[in-house]
């Protein structure tokens, strides 16, 4: 499947190498780089897509289902170093995609767990 991303405002298909990982919630900026929570688990999303591939918190997919113009289809919760708890996630796909069944992600039932101590 290829990549899709959102080039001035439209899905635009893209390398089939390339991953996405998507978190939602508050970074923290220092000198340019960014971390924390969100930071985390979408680095821990995108090391678990498969080339080509959007995966997104349902957070994430439940600020977007209004104002973009893709869909989502479940992905499961998913096991990610550094996270206490299972992540509910999905995947990111343009609207009227093969496979792109679920446009309403389940709900979020609260934030990622609290985030565990790991060497990176």
């Amino acid at each position: 499947m290829p990549l899709a991303v959102v080039v001035g405002g439209r899905l635009q298909p893209r390398a089939r190498g390339l991953r996405f990982g998507l978190g939602a919630g508050e970074a923290i900026e220092d000198g340019g780089d960014f971390f924390g929570g969100p930071v985390i688990v979408a680095s821990r999303l995108c090391g678990r897509s498969a080339p080509g591939q959007i995966l997104a918190t349902t957070e994430v997919a439940e600020l977007a289902l209004a104002q973009a113009e893709v869909a989502f289809a479940e992905a499961g919760s998913l096991a990610l170093k550094g996270i206490a708890d299972p992540v509910a996630s999905c995947e990111v796909l343009p609207r009227g995609a093969h496979g792109a069944g679920v446009e309403q992600p389940a709900p979020v039932e609260g934030p990622p767990g609290p985030l565990l101590p790991f060497p990176n």
